[in-house]
């Protein structure tokens, strides 16, 4: 569940770049094999805080009918890697780029 915030650049008519940005709760499933349980990973299920910056466009059809797509890149703040013993625990980062791609209408 995230809240962005979009801040349209208007340059030409019927094309509409946007910055965007904001933050939200990510669900994050960590599962390990069996041989990895044995040695101290306990799979768990976490929901960090996470940010996101990203762009955009809107490319309308008609007065009531758009396309959308973005990108964006995800930080999330997760304890990720931070236990076990092994070197699987070092550094494990779960940041990562999103891409999306809507039909809008407009009432």
């Amino acid at each position: 569940m995230t809240a962005s915030l979009l801040v349209f650049l208007p340059i030409i008519p019927h094309f509409s770049p946007y910055l965007v940005g904001g933050g939200g709760i990510y669900y994050t499933k960590i599962d390990y094999s069996d041989s990895l349980e044995d040695l101290g990973f306990d799979d768990r299920t976490e929901r960090p805080w996470g940010w996101h910056a990203g762009g955009g466009l809107e490319i309308p059809f008609t007065e009531k009918v758009a396309f959308n797509a973005d990108v964006r890149y995800i930080f999330m703040d997760s304890e990720f890697g931070r236990e076990g013993t092994t070197d699987l625990d070092d550094d494990r980062s779960v940041d990562g780029w999103v891409g999306t791609g809507a039909l809008m209408f407009y009432f």
